[in-house]
């Protein structure tokens, strides 16, 4: 049984759609980085690196960091370091209570500065002591 040209172009062109269709909710459904998985750009304390940011804020924009430094203020959604760094706690990270002038380590990504309010903020901060 023979199958006509205009069977064999329609058969290739659905599996050739297909394997692009395939091939394209892989991509755009990759799993994310976690911040634990993430790979540590800066590792110090929170005072040299908010000294850092106002003259190199984009060059950090997006990398992670792992500072130590004392808490200073704390809300529900985050924490401040140092009086300069603002901490948003990682979504998957149970909230934490925290003590003011507690010592603490963190690792979270760099969101930017805050010019305005001389603020660094980070996002998806995790514990890590």
């Amino acid at each position: 049984m023979s199958l006509s040209r205009k069977s064999k172009i329609g058969l290739v062109l659905l599996v050739l759609g297909i394997i692009v269709a395939i091939f394209g909710y892989r991509y755009l459904y990759q799993s994310h980085e976690t911040t634990s998985e993430a790979p540590i750009a800066y590792t110090g304390d929170a005072q040299s690196f908010s000294e850092l940011m106002p003259t190199e804020a984009l060059a950090w924009h997006g990398k992670f960091i792992q500072l130590s430094g004392k808490v200073s203020g704390s809300d529900d959604k985050g924490f401040t370091l140092d009086g300069s760094i603002y901490c948003q706690w990682d979504e998957t990270q149970k909230q934490q209570e925290l003590q003011l002038n507690e010592s603490i380590t963190i690792k979270a990504r760099v969101m930017g500065y805050d010019d305005l309010l001389e603020e660094l903020k980070l996002d998806k901060t995790i514990r890590i002591n």
